[in-house]
This record gives C-alpha cells, sequence and structure tokens, in this order.
C-alpha cells in the first residue's frame, strides 16, 4: 500500500517542472479554433519582472529587437512564484488582466488567464523558446 502511494506521487509529480525559464520567451499555444492570427508572447525576469505583447505580425526572432522591459510601450507586471505554480497581472490602459496557472514539465506553462477589460475568461498553454534557438531563426 505505502509502495502505490509513492508510486502515485513520483508519477503525479513528474508533470511538473520545477523552474521557470528566464533565458527566452513563453509562445501561446494556438489552437485550431484560434480565428484570429495573432501571436502572443510571455517573458520573465528573474527579479520578478514580467512584460507580455500580443502581435498581429512578427515571429519570435523578429520582435526581439523591441520585446525587452526598456520598451515602455509594453505591458509590464510582477509574477509571483511557489513551487510550480504562478501568477501575475498585467495592467493595460483599460484595465487588468490576471493570469494564474501551472508551470508543466518540457517548459509549458498552464495558464487562466481572466480578462478584467472584457469579463472574460480563457486557458492557454504556452511552451517556451529559448533565445539562443531565437537567434538562430532565420526572417521570414
Amino acid at each position: 500500500m505505502k509502495f502505490l502511494f509513492f508510486l502515485a506521487l513520483a508519477l503525479s509529480s513528474n508533470i511538473y517542472a520545477q523552474n521557470l525559464r528566464y533565458d527566452g520567451i513563453y509562445v501561446k499555444i494556438k489552437d485550431t479554433s484560434d480565428l484570429v492570427a495573432t501571436n502572443e508572447y510571455i517573458r520573465f525576469y528573474k527579479y520578478g519582472d514580467i512584460i507580455t505583447t500580443t502581435t498581429t505580425t512578427g515571429n519570435p526572432q523578429q520582435i526581439k529587437k523591441w520585446f525587452n522591459l526598456e520598451n515602455k510601450t509594453i505591458p509590464k507586471g510582477n509574477f509571483n512564484l511557489k513551487d510550480n505554480t504562478i501568477s501575475f497581472l498585467i495592467e493595460l490602459q483599460d484595465g487588468v488582466i490576471k493570469y494564474t496557472g501551472e508551470i508543466l514539465k518540457d517548459d509549458i506553462l498552464d495558464l487562466e488567464i481572466t480578462s478584467y477589460i472584457s469579463e472574460k475568461i480563457s486557458h492557454d498553454r504556452y511552451m517556451f523558446i529559448n533565445q539562443a534557438e531565437i537567434d538562430q531563426e532565420k526572417l521570414d
């Protein structure tokens, strides 16, 4: 009986990652039901800062020049991280968007997104792309 408990515990903890990645960006995994051709990006910084953007043009290689903390027009916030749980608020001109979720294995973020602007809740996953991979991509 103890063996089954520890086996179940080990298997369930295997889906979670221990680390948030700071050496690149997270990109929204597109759903086939997405009607709008947008790309959503999130970038985390070690000291708790976060930036996000949604764009209809630009792949990760193309946005790297302006998607950074120094850009005053980028939505910013601070994140809270405890074990595999993450939460953050992004303040926009029109209101606030709240993100809560988990860091899964294979550098995947599983997030519930609550928009206090549109009063809608969505659920999205984001995959990580390392900065070195972005730097090696060729422009389209």
